[in-house]
């Protein structure tokens, strides 16, 4: 089998289990919020999407001995995170786009306000899953750290505001909207994974640098954003397929320390090229 099947085996395996996962994490804890809020926050989370954070956040800690299953709430915070991310993204003051994953953004079927409040419930949401279902409370501190820090003001949120503002500095834009999100899934699959502080470490160069990569195959996939800070638009599409290339390079090699416990993360990586 090679490596790209044996990622694609892992999805096919593991997405339904996502799936079914988050949909019992949205019936736990959103059973007593408000029915409009309830539905605009369950209408983003329950959308049908490739859930690639919530994969690598199993991945990751497969790579380091751990069972993927008992990273299943950890994967669904990421998910949360994602989601209230992209709701907030949509939104006329930021990105202002109607459509997302193929349905009407949320703010164009719930409104302005209550998209809002559900990417900001979305939000609270991966931190209440964790605290709730990470056993250990070592453990759950620090996932909850690592999540906030990928979300906060040095991540999603300061992105998405040097994004308004035009910064000029695109890898940085990328870095904070898009690959610390992946980078923080890495992190919290090496610590469900119990991994070593070497392993931490270079899991997290994994996630950053397959991050910004995946970013830049958006940015090829889509080359008519011209109203978004795009690496195709600045730099072209030469330099930008050259550019992922190398981080692709640079994603495979900070995992030379694993064995094949990280086949898997080898192999998503790989099919980013495959997909250029």
């Amino acid at each position: 089998m090679s490596l790209g099947l044996s990622f694609s085996a892992f999805a096919k395996r593991y997405r339904p289990v996502i799936e079914t996962t988050l949909r019992s994490s949205a019936k736990t804890y959103l059973s007593g919020a408000p029915t409009t809020l309830r539905k605009a926050m369950a209408y983003s989370l329950l959308k049908s999407g490739k859930r690639l954070r919530p994969l690598i956040v199993l991945m990751a800690s497969k790579a380091c001995g751990g069972d993927p299953k008992k990273a299943l709430p950890a994967a669904c915070a990421v998910e949360a995170v994602h989601v209230f991310s992209l709701i907030h993204d949509d939104l006329p003051a930021m990105d202002d786009d109607d459509m997302r994953r193929g349905k009407p953004s949320n703010h164009k079927v719930f409104g302005e306000a209550e998209a809002i409040l559900a990417g900001d419930a979305l939000l609270a949401l991966s931190f209440e899953i964790i605290s709730s279902e990470i056993s250990d409370p070592v453990a759950a501190a620090k996932c909850c750290r690592v999540l906030a820090k990928a979300a906060g003001a040095t991540g999603i949120c300061g992105g998405q505001s040097d994004d308004l503002r035009g910064s000029k500095d695109i890898d940085s834009v990328h870095r904070m909207k898009t690959a610390v999100l992946f980078e923080a899934s890495a992190h919290l699959g090496a610590l469900i994974g119990e991994g070593t502080a070497a392993q931490v470490r270079s899991l997290q160069a994994f996630g950053l640098s397959f991050g910004a990569a995946f970013q830049i195959l958006d940015d090829l996939k889509d080359i008519h954003r011209k109203d978004k800070t795009s690496f195709v638009n600045r730099f072209g599409k030469q330099r930008s397929r050259k550019h992922l290339e190398e981080l692709i390079s640079t994603a495979v090699l900070v995992l030379k320390s694993f064995g094949p416990e990280a086949d898997l993360l080898r192999s998503l990586a790989i099919s980013i090229i495959e997909l250029i």
